[in-house]
């Protein structure tokens, strides 16, 4: 599971905006209560509580709002995409 996001985030590091399509088109694939049990399951695997959040949200909250979020990827810039995903790939290191 780990070399999977590190592979994408090193696309994302090195093609922000190819990883941002990849990301939006991801999230609107499934219904988003899928997303939820996915998460939910993560978490349980993972025994990461922040999955279980994430699931949580895509279960129970509002979808017109989920949907604004996500709508907002394309919008983020590179930068931050970089960081945010370098932050990431260190986190998931460590934690694993």
């Amino acid at each position: 599971m780990n070399y999977f996001l590190t592979v994408l985030g090193l696309l994302g590091i090195i093609k922000p905006d190819k990883f941002k399509e990849i990301i939006y088109n991801i999230l609107y694939i499934m219904p988003f209560w899928l997303w939820g049990i996915l998460f939910l399951s993560l978490a349980g695997i993972a025994r990461l509580w922040i999955l279980a959040i994430i699931g949580l949200l895509f279960l129970f909250f509002p979808k017109r709002k989920i949907k604004k979020t996500v709508e907002l990827i394309p919008k983020i810039s590179n930068q931050k995409i970089r960081i945010f995903i370098i932050l990431l790939i260190i986190a998931i290191w460590i934690l694993w």
